[in-house]
């Protein structure tokens, strides 16, 4: 199996997850702790959205669309961090 350069490393897991690395979890003991690091691992992989988003046809000019709309999100979201981070920069030096 090939695995991308960009791995999932969280250091709660005791595995490198990514994309490619499957959604198998060993069950050791406590299932909830098991239930709720699959139910992470499928939320980082999107997963989740991909099933939901997958339940109906979606029409090419919608989808792009989508696509176009989430790029647009995350950038937004970029832009809001970074000036977050740069007024939170400023207070601490008391200007």
């Amino acid at each position: 199996m090939r695995y991308s350069q960009d791995l999932l490393c969280h250091e709660y897991y005791s595995i490198m997850t990514n994309i490619l690395s499957g959604r198998s979890v060993p069950v050791s003991g406590n299932v909830l702790m098991c239930y709720r690091r699959l139910w992470s691992i499928l939320n980082n992989n999107k997963i989740r959205q991909e099933v939901r988003r997958n339940r109906y046809y979606e029409k090419p000019t919608i989808r792009r669309k989508r696509i176009r709309r989430e790029i647009a999100e995350s950038r937004f979201k970029e832009a809001v961090k970074k000036k977050v981070w740069l007024i939170l920069q400023m207070k601490a030096r008391g200007l």
